[in-house]
């Protein structure tokens, strides 16, 4: 089952969730068994961020931003899909590596990426009545086809 969102609902959703904000536009949404995946575009923009503006004004030849922007925008849609799936409680499990991979390409600024997150639910219980999940997000940015970034982190969420 594959579900547009429009650019006002993820609008909305980001209100609700820490910032920074990073998502930009409309999304696509589907989950097949205990597959969750997210399709949305992501803007690191300079104007709004001091930390990616330094970024650019220090570093003219080669303006970048920094992959722990990219972590920010992965968990703007990672939260989505919680609010999707009524997960009232999340976090990233205790103790677990959360893994950046650069693909040998700087992350742009000021651009429309590519932003595919998906979380694969690999547990789920029951205990006082409330449903708990756990498993591993996969994101990966990218832009005109190549990617640039992929992350991965584990998860554990309560409705």
């Amino acid at each position: 089952m594959e579900q547009k969102l429009s650019a006002d609902y993820i609008k909305t959703i980001m209100e609700q969730t820490p910032r920074p904000h990073y998502l930009c536009g409309s999304a696509k949404y589907s989950v097949e068994g205990n597959i969750y995946k997210i399709l949305t575009k992501a803007n690191f923009s300079s104007e709004k961020n001091p930390s990616i503006a330094d970024r650019v004004t220090m570093y003219l030849d080669y303006p970048h931003v920094n992959v722990g922007h990219c972590l920010f925008g992965l968990w703007n849609a990672v939260h989505i899909i919680a609010k999707i799936e009524g997960y009232k409680k999340r976090t990233l499990k205790k103790k677990k590596p959360i893994t950046i991979q650069p693909m040998e390409r700087v992350i742009p600024p000021d651009t429309e990426l590519e932003l595919e997150a998906v979380i694969r639910k690999e547990e789920e219980f029951t205990r006082e009545g409330k449903i708990h999940s756990s498993g591993t997000i996969y994101g990966s940015y990218s832009l005109d086809g190549k990617e640039l970034v992929k992350i991965t982190a584990t998860y554990y969420a309560e409705k």
